[in-house]
């Protein structure tokens, strides 16, 4: 979902539509077998529920899969966390965006309550309280932002700084300063950045993403080459622009 929200390529609904498909069928034989998939997994909560509300907001979420998802969602969301990191946030994402899906089920207003505590967190704090993860709470943030609607106050709320901040860890050489779990995980940060770029119309998060999303193609993932040919397109973003600080490094 977030390659169709830079590139409008239709063909990436549908591999979201497939995904979509293969859980629910494994969620359907994992209660079959007596087994309860549930709300253990802050990744797996987000990854789904939110790509299920992006293709819903592209009208191409068909009306059975979206009756079959309710259970699913009832059985993924977490109500377990608060602050501004990853986990909560990406738990709060998920929340938002079945909230968004299924605004009549019996738990749309706890999902949304949570979600909005969340949020509430992040502008209080205007920041994260964990730094080696960066890459997953801040696209994770831009996540729960659109699905509560929020979008503009990402800029209006400063947010732009976080994201200049963690632009000012990339060297030109494309690699890029990260502890931890999230180390070495430059597709991630390119695509975090790409997005950035769009939400807050800064060229410097133009520069991060393509410096970062050719450090992540000489890792080996060649399958983000097109997301190289995006940036800096007028249609997509910004032209990229070195900060300040680039030509000393």
């Amino acid at each position: 979902v977030y390659w169709y929200e830079l590139s409008r390529d239709e063909a990436s609904l549908d591999r979201a539509l497939a995904s979509l498909c293969g859980f629910r069928d494994y969620f359907v034989a994992q209660v079959a077998a007596g087994q309860r998939p549930g709300s253990e997994s802050f990744f797996r909560a987000h990854g789904v529920l939110y790509s299920l509300h992006r293709v819903q907001a592209a009208g191409r979420l068909p009306a059975e899969l979206r009756t079959a998802y309710e259970p699913i969602a009832r059985a993924l969301v977490g109500l377990h966390e608060r602050g501004t990191n990853n986990r909560p946030t990406l738990w709060a994402a998920a929340a938002a965006a079945a909230a968004r899906v299924f605004p009549d089920a019996p738990e749309a207003a706890a999902w949304q309550a949570y979600a909005e505590a969340v949020w509430q967190d992040w502008l209080l704090f205007r920041d994260t309280n964990e730094f080696g993860y960066w890459h997953h709470h801040l696209g994770g943030l831009l996540d729960l932002a659109d699905a509560l609607g929020r979008t503009s106050e990402l800029r209006t709320a400063g947010f732009a700084s976080v994201a200049q901040r963690y632009r000012d860890f990339v060297a030109p050489s494309g690699r890029a300063v990260t502890a931890g779990d999230g180390a070495l995980m430059h597709g991630a940060m390119a695509l975090v950045f790409a997005r950035c770029a769009r939400v807050f119309d800064d060229p410097t998060l133009v520069w991060a993403a393509q410096r970062t999303v050719d450090a992540a193609i000489t890792e080996g993932r060649r399958d983000l080459a097109p997301l190289a040919t995006l940036l800096g397109r007028s249609d997509v973003t910004s032209a990229a622009q070195a900060p300040a600080f680039a030509p000393q490094v």
